[in-house]
């Protein structure tokens, strides 16, 4: 119940604890703002650097006549580097064309007598011959390091490359 004289509106009290709450409360929700931002920003750093980790990937898994080599630059400010080495005491011979996995394709008997091709068979019998060359392949450990805010993002992975026959 209010009395007859009294006028609407915040008593001086009232807008003094107000203020005193807001007071207590803002710096929570200041420190709130910042961790959002920064772990955006963290989160925004590491999925750019996965971008420049996953084309690094894509790139060193398509190097298929080089087992060896080390690059590095920069790309969206970002340092990297690819280092590949070969994994030693492991090889595979796949014969082109068997559509099998290492190792479980047949040798082509290199003795055995050639029949003549009809005419216009030439061109396949050559191919059905360069179908049969085995291949060498030998497995490769690349390292690919991306500079990140925190630490380096780092993939380590094993791609094939073809090796040289002996």
């Amino acid at each position: 119940m209010r009395r007859a004289g009294a006028r609407a509106g915040f008593t001086l009290i009232e807008v003094l604890v107000a203020l005193t709450v807001l007071a207590a409360v803002s710096p929570a929700l200041f420190r709130m703002a910042v961790l959002l931002r920064s772990g955006t920003e963290v989160i925004d750093d590491r999925t750019r650097s996965e971008i420049v980790a996953r084309s690094l990937l894509e790139a060193a898994l398509g190097q298929r006549d080089a087992a060896q080599y080390s690059l590095s630059g920069r790309t969206d400010g970002r340092g990297w580097s690819v280092e590949a080495r070969p994994l030693e005491g492991a090889t595979g011979r796949i014969a082109a064309g068997a559509g099998r996995g290492p190792g479980t394709a047949p040798k082509p008997d290199r003795d055995a007598p050639t029949m003549a091709a009809p005419p216009g068979e030439g061109n396949r019998q050559a191919d059905r011959k360069a179908d049969e060359e085995e291949m060498l392949w030998m497995p490769v450990g690349v390292t690919i390091l991306v500079e990140t805010a925190g630490s380096p993002l780092r993939i380590d992975t094993i791609a094939l490359a073809r090796k040289a026959p002996s």
